[in-house]
């Protein structure tokens, strides 16, 4: 009998309507070429956001200014059509300057529910966010399920990513010290502190701690998941 091939590993990068792509792209990448990893885009039509444009009453206001105006699920649906396509050209670049085999697909459901779209085959979902005009002048990672193998692993390849350099790390909620000590004496620069007080809600927002970026586990209680899709400015990732 012939064996069963096994799936290749890969890497998720997703993206919507509201998101900044380039940041989180940029991280899939780089992670995605330091462990050899497939690289994959998925461009999310949220069917929320798609629910609440036929509403008849729904308004739109623009960002640069200007009175609010009808939104139109078609013109939405043309707009969507239109940022994916630039979605897939900037993963295409990154790919090709990384060397990396990679692939993309759509897929129309609601970005509450992204998390089941990363299967077995996947290491790391990086699930792009709005990014807020304000950030952390140093790289800031907000990190939750610290008590997580497979948190503290990720944790481990993006600290050796550029651009994380001398990072501060938040620590919210469980943790194990030893294995937490064990990443971060690798990477002298980076400083921990430990979270205790403020709520996830003020971690997210408040911009005394606000991240640059947050990981946690895929399977991440809905209590600590949709805060992060709801608030942070910065890509969020999912480790497995």
């Amino acid at each position: 009998m012939a064996k069963k091939k096994m799936p290749e590993r890969r890497i998720i990068v997703t993206i919507d309507i509201s998101a900044q792509p380039t940041p989180a792209i940029a991280l899939a990448a780089a992670l995605a070429k330091a462990s050899k990893r497939a690289l994959h885009g998925l461009f999310i039509e949220d069917t929320d956001l798609l629910n609440v444009a036929r509403l008849p009453f729904t308004r739109e206001i623009p960002r640069s200014g200007g009175q609010p105006r009808n939104l139109s699920d078609l013109e939405l649906e043309r707009n969507m059509a239109r940022l994916a396509e630039r979605y897939r050209g900037e993963l295409e670049r990154q790919a090709a300057e990384n060397a990396l085999q990679w692939s993309y697909s759509s897929e129309r459901t609601s970005k509450r529910q992204v998390t089941r779209i990363a299967s077995g085959d996947t290491d790391l979902l990086i699930i792009a966010q709005p990014t807020r005009s304000r950030t952390p002048p140093s790289p800031r990672i907000l990190l939750l399920d610290a008590d997580r193998p497979g948190v503290l692993q990720a944790l481990d390849a993006v600290l050796d990513t550029a651009g994380y350099e001398n990072v501060e790390i938040l620590v919210h909620g469980e943790f194990d010290a030893a294995a937490l000590n064990e990443v971060l004496n690798a990477y002298p620069g980076t400083t921990r502190r430990l979270m205790g007080g403020p709520s996830l809600d003020e971690l997210l927002i408040d911009p005394s701690y606000r991240p640059s970026l947050v990981l946690l586990s895929r399977d991440a209680r809905p209590a600590e998941l949709d805060p992060c899709l709801q608030l942070a400015g910065c890509p969020v990732v999912l480790a497995a």
